[in-house]
């Protein structure tokens, strides 16, 4: 039975369209190869509000640390002070006010209320931003996956690769893997960065020698904690 030429001709003709098509998915692939992840799917993060919101709730996750940090330690340094000092005079003044101890271990309970309070609505606006972001770029993704799909000619489908199975698990799986990869990852990074600028700022403020023999000897503790982990 001969083949309609009409029909070979359509086929044909569908087949050098797919492969023109294929042809510039691999060049943009190409092209984009360098960009990070993030950068990819940042035309699909909308709205642009969500992730200002999300950066900055994650910079002040991180940075809440060390400024943490610092209103503990300044806790422990008026609590060490010895009962003794407190009936301490001089020239017939008080070194210290009445209620001195109580009062600075109030102010600085009340500080550390606050910076509990900025955690967590910080938590509170990353989880929803960076939730809600992913969400929708999945939904967008899966939308242009399908939609690509269906321009497909039927001959595509013969192939093994492309066969039902292989397309539904790529939609349901692959496309939800999208979400870690373009929010979820960058939260960590921000708070990170976010914390150890803040901490090296405070270092410096504070004692910036001991800070600089503290940043000549992060290497090496950096390095021993990889070389425990090989070994």
């Amino acid at each position: 039975m001969t083949k309609d030429p009409v029909e070979e001709a359509k086929l044909k003709e569908a087949d050098l369209i797919d492969e023109k098509r294929e042809k510039e998915v691999v060049a943009i692939m190409e092209k984009h190869a360098e960009k990070s992840p993030f950068m990819k799917l940042l035309p699909y993060n909308k709205p642009v509000i969500f992730i200002v919101v999300a950066l900055i709730a994650s910079a002040n996750n991180g940075s809440s640390m060390p400024i943490f940090g610092l209103v503990l330690a300044k806790m422990l340094a008026i609590l060490s002070i010895p009962p003794e000092m407190f009936d301490l005079e001089i020239d017939g003044t008080a070194m210290f006010e009445d209620n001195y101890l109580k009062n600075e271990i109030h102010k600085y309970c009340l500080y550390m209320t606050i910076v509990a309070c900025l955690v967590g609505i910080g938590s509170f606006l990353q989880r929803y931003t960076f939730g809600s972001l992913g969400n929708k770029v999945t939904y967008k993704i899966r939308d242009l996956l399908y939609s690509k799909i269906l321009e497909k000619n039927i001959g595509w489908f013969d192939h093994r690769d492309n066969g039902p199975s292989v397309l539904t698990s790529a939609m349901a799986k692959d496309t939800s893997l999208v979400n870690g990869v373009s929010t979820e990852s960058v939260g960590p990074v921000v708070e990170g960065v976010c914390a150890i600028g803040a901490g090296l700022a405070f270092g410096f403020y504070f004692c910036w020698q001991e800070s600089v023999i503290c940043l000549v000897v992060s290497p090496v503790m950096i390095i021993g904690n990889y070389l425990g982990m090989q070994f």
